[in-house]
């Protein structure tokens, strides 16, 4: 019974897992077309003030989810992170497209 129960959750977890990499790649790509428009309206790629209200707004959302706030912090900000890193990387290939 308990290893068949094991067996479910681990199944849940790989679903899961599975939904979570398609909701990253799908951010990647809004990354990527996020550094063309910004390139465009001559936005700098790190806006702060956005960030700042990005996280506030997920840690207001998770209070009723009841995540770890930490662990919330932590994987919103490796995912700006790679945004920011992908944007960046997007808009200097962009530059040597023109070079």
């Amino acid at each position: 019974m308990t290893n068949r129960l094991i067996g479910e959750i681990r199944r849940e977890f790989e679903e899961i897992d599975q939904q979570l990499l398609e909701l990253l790649a799908e951010r990647v790509r809004l990354s990527k077309a996020m550094a063309s428009l910004k390139k465009e309206s001559g936005m700098t790629i790190v806006q702060p003030e956005v960030w700042r209200l990005q996280i506030q707004h997920r840690l207001e959302e998770n209070e009723t989810l009841g995540v770890d706030e930490g662990f919330v912090r932590n994987i919103f900000g490796l995912i700006h992170e790679e945004s920011v890193r992908i944007q960046k990387k997007e808009s200097e290939n962009a530059a040597n497209k023109i070079n």
